[in-house]
């Protein structure tokens, strides 16, 4: 049994056809596509250059069989068409039905697309269609246009003259609502006094006391007198009068100001800072700075109410700025922490603003005033100012001071001569 023998070999060779590049795949109508076949005799008996093949393009008679392995095809119409190929080696043996198989498309131009007409087309209708509708709303716009207008411009006047019946309105609301917020901060200074004026009546036959209450009374008429020149600064630039001033002092003082009234519900405790410069800048400012959110926070707690008051040096401003301070190399806080409600953050932003308070439903209602007062006296000295708040767990206001340059301070008068060897005075 000789399995070499030509009478032996019963199985017919197996072709493969070259996978098609992408642009071989879908190629325009009229172009041509090229395409490479091959096949190998299952037991090598024919080799490879001995082969002949037959093939046909979509399903129709086979050619005869020839030794080329390629074969092109031009002007093929548009569509899917399907190429399959066999192989037949020199003892007959022909590939069975499972031949090889592929398929390849030949597209319209797009202007040609038969989709494309029917969108355009339909697209065309549409446009005429909602062109129609469109001029026919627009003659109707146009005929009651002029009714339109002469609705318009009686409401116009309907508005004009509820417009100024509201301005005057508002400008009795506005000027009611400053007579409010006057008396509100002058009822923190006026409060002092009473208080005082209660401990004299108390203690007539102790003179160190009355001297002690009798120089808080002054201090917070002086106060007072700060005040006002501080509601002309709304109208118009009043000046301010600036000292020296050692800021731990100014803050100590400031307590003493809170009254024993005050002093028995709040426990106010101040945290000094040292090694603080002395600050040329507005005592009277400052303390009623000092006073407005001292007063606020013991509003905004309740008991058991503890303020906090610290000072300190800041080489860097806080995030929280509300209030840009003047340039300057270094500054001077003075902190005031309460540990009350808190505010919200959608009103951090708006807690300085004239007329903004948030006590429009307590029992006793704030005319919000004091802040926008605390804003603008800060503004004037060139401070800045910083909140930070939790809500349910208190909020610290913070007055940031700038350190200046301090003028040099005269040199003493020794003698009548001048000594040459210290032209350069000191600064204070």
């Amino acid at each position: 049994f000789d399995p070499n023998a030509p009478d032996t070999d019963h199985d017919p060779p197996r072709t493969r056809i070259r996978p098609l590049r992408d642009d071989q795949k879908n190629i325009p109508e009229g172009g041509t596509i090229t395409l490479s076949f091959i096949a190998i005799d299952k037991w090598k008996y024919t080799p490879q250059n001995r082969l002949l093949y037959s093939y046909r393009l979509d399903e129709r008679d086979w050619s005869s069989f020839r030794s080329e392995n390629t074969v092109s095809f031009t002007d093929l119409p548009p569509g899917k068409h399907y190429f399959q190929v066999r192989a037949m080696d020199r003892n007959c043996n022909v590939e069975g039905p499972q031949t090889a198989k592929v398929q390849f498309s030949v597209i319209l131009p797009w202007y040609r697309e038969p989709r494309l007409l029917s969108i355009s087309i339909a697209g065309a209708l549409a446009a005429l269609f909602f062109a129609g509708l469109a001029f026919n709303r627009h003659l109707r716009l146009m005929r009651s246009y002029a009714e339109v207008e002469r609705k318009v411009a009686q409401r116009t006047r309907e508005l004009e003259a509820a417009n100024r019946e509201l301005l005057q309105s508002q400008k009795m609301t506005a000027l009611g609502t400053l007579a409010a917020g006057v008396a509100h901060d002058f009822n923190n200074i006026l409060s002092i006094v009473k208080g005082s004026a209660q401990l004299i009546e108390e203690n007539l036959h102790n003179p160190a006391k009355i001297r002690t209450r009798l120089e808080r009374i002054k201090t917070v008429v002086e106060q007072g007198s700060g005040i006002v020149k501080a509601m002309l600064g709304f109208s118009r630039d009043s000046g301010q009068q600036t000292e020296l001033c050692e800021i731990n002092t100014v803050v100590e003082n400031t307590v003493k100001l809170l009254g024993d009234r005050f002093l028995r519900d709040v426990q106010v405790r101040f945290e000094p800072g040292s090694g603080l410069p002395s600050l040329s800048t507005s005592r009277d400012f400052v303390q009623q700075i000092l006073l407005n959110f001292i007063f606020n926070a013991g509003e905004a707690m309740t008991k058991p109410k503890s303020v906090i008051l610290a000072t300190g040096r800041m080489d860097k401003l806080p995030d929280a700025l509300i209030l840009m301070p003047a340039q300057a190399a270094d500054y001077v806080s003075i902190s005031v922490r309460d540990f009350g409600c808190g505010i919200p953050p959608e009103n951090l932003s708006r807690i300085f603003e004239p007329f903004f308070t948030t006590k429009a439903l307590s029992a006793r209602r704030g005319t919000g005033l004091g802040l926008s007062m605390v804003y603008e006296l800060a503004r004037k000295m060139g401070a800045g100012l910083a909140v930070e708040s939790i809500v349910n767990e208190g909020s610290t206001f913070i007055l940031i001071l700038p350190v200046r340059n301090q003028p040099p301070a005269p040199p003493p008068a020794s003698s009548t001569e001048p000594d040459h060897q210290h032209d350069t005075p000191q600064s204070p």
